[in-house]
């Protein structure tokens, strides 16, 4: 229907997702988005290793992006404005178990 909000992502398209300070690369899973709410589209996304998520069109250029350079600058945006460090980067230096 002409009232459906566009396709935005395709079938294998790869996508990278911003998580806080990471960036996650996905691709599109499913070969049919789906429409949910008012004007709004849905998209399956897999990982290689596995990971399942989902994204809408309105994510798409705020935390799902097409291009890594722009995720990575929306992840580094994040880490300057934030306390926090990339996940990478955290090292465990002891583990305590409990009986």
């Amino acid at each position: 229907s002409n009232n459906e909000p566009p396709i935005l992502l395709h079938h294998g398209d790869i996508v990278y997702v911003v998580i806080k300070g990471d960036v996650e690369e996905y691709y599109v899973y499913d070969e049919k988005s789906w429409l949910c709410g008012e004007g709004e589209r849905g998209y399956r996304l897999k990982q290689h290793c596995g990971g399942y998520d989902c994204c809408w069109n309105k994510s798409i250029g705020v935390s799902v992006f097409k291009k890594y350079e722009d995720a990575i600058e929306k992840a580094n945006e994040y880490i300057e404005n934030s306390n926090c460090m990339k996940s990478s980067e955290i090292i465990a230096e002891k583990t305590v178990a409990f009986k």
